[in-house]
């Protein structure tokens, strides 16, 4: 009878990471950028320094991926088209391994724009449909962001509403 609550108490006072057997090294500082070059990497250098952008150190792992354009046309003649080059951050921090993502927009020009945040998506089963971002949730919850009147100041996405935090100018 003694031995099962010894079991229960080792396994209360086990840290996370010892049931998943992943630690996090909040020195380790890896960085990954995906997508096409080299905008993916032009983006990414141009969130190094904002605020709640790039983390600059302090975690283990964060995955920059540059997700593509959505092109809103412009109706005018000799006004040019306008693209917003959208990408999603990944910084994974802290000893138990806490994800933080967030939906990054930068205009034609790469320059940010602003971003959503949290995104908890997998970057890669973001669609870009005309001038809508499609997300792998339900519909009844919210799985559009449509850019065609440029990033609205609140988007629903899987049952949150997720608030527009534009780039200080």
């Amino acid at each position: 009878m003694k031995y099962p609550v010894v079991c229960l108490l080792l396994a209360v006072a086990l840290p996370a990471h010892a049931y998943t057997g992943k630690r996090c090294d909040t020195n380790a500082n890896k960085r990954t950028v995906i997508g096409k070059q080299p905008t993916a990497n032009t983006l990414y250098a141009h969130i190094q320094n904002v605020d709640m952008g790039s983390w600059v150190g302090g975690f283990d792992n964060e995955t920059f991926v540059y997700v593509g354009d959505v092109h809103i046309k412009s109706g005018k003649p000799k006004e040019p088209d306008k693209i917003y080059k959208i990408g999603h951050l990944k910084t994974t921090a802290g000893k138990s391994c806490i994800a933080f993502q967030r939906l990054f927009i930068f205009d034609t020009n790469d320059n940010y724009l602003g971003q959503y945040a949290p995104i908890e998506v997998d970057a890669k089963k973001i669609k870009i449909r005309g001038t809508t971002l499609l997300f792998p949730f339900a519909a009844k919850d919210g799985n559009k962001l449509d850019l065609s009147k440029g990033p609205p100041a609140e988007a629903k996405l899987d049952g949150d509403s997720e608030e527009w935090s534009a780039a200080p100018h």
